[in-house]
């Protein structure tokens, strides 16, 4: 939550979560959703935990072994890096969007 909230993440941004399967990326998708009131929560994740990730409720769940999330063409108001992806993750965030470890 903290994170979220330093990284200025509010209702209605969108979010998208490096790592969102597993134990901090599953928590982060499940706050920016249920209690921020994301407009849209993107995540990445193995092909096999793909359907984790949309029980959770994520709008656009990316297998990172055959998409590369930084050539998407829609950007998001906050990349949050659950993986140490930081490289690529400026690469998915909008102008004055942030991007938050």
């Amino acid at each position: 939550m903290q994170g979220l909230e330093k990284a200025g993440f509010s209702s209605g941004n969108s979010i998208l979560v490096l790592g969102g399967a597993g134990g901090v990326g599953s928590l982060v998708v499940q706050l920016a959703k249920q209690v921020y009131g994301a407009s849209k929560v993107a995540a990445t994740a193995s092909t096999g935990k793909l359907e984790l990730l949309k029980s959770l409720g994520v709008d656009l769940a990316i297998d990172y072994t055959k998409e590369n999330f930084e050539e998407l063409p829609e950007k998001f108001d906050v990349v949050y890096d659950a993986v140490g992806q930081g490289d690529k993750a400026v690469k998915a965030v909008k102008e004055g969007g942030s991007v938050w470890s």
